[in-house]
């Protein structure tokens, strides 16, 4: 392989770079699950909508950022469908 290969870049490989690594998944304003993450831990019994409007995405990014949270066991859902709210889990 040539040099100049881009595939072969360190410059161009997130793993090797460390300066993307930074960039990436560390900003909760740039990651959904974060953002809603921290929404929930600051605003306990917050629902979707709610959330949606707090940290500025759209409903659907958070449902999906919601889901990723329930798989992990992060945060849990509490009351009804229409007027429920998600908790984070503390354990220990």
């Amino acid at each position: 392989m040539a040099n100049g290969d881009p595939v072969n870049d360190p410059v161009n490989d997130p793993v090797k770079n460390k300066n993307n690594l930074k960039k990436s998944g560390s900003d909760p304003v740039n990651d959904p699950v974060k953002s809603v993450f921290l929404a929930i831990c600051e605003n306990p019994g917050i629902n979707a909508p709610s959330m949606a409007a707090l940290i500025g995405k759209s409903l659907p990014t958070v449902k999906r950022a919601v889901s990723k949270l329930n798989e992990l066991q992060k945060i849990e859902f509490r009351g009804t469908p229409k007027t429920g709210g998600y908790y984070s889990i503390e354990k220990g």
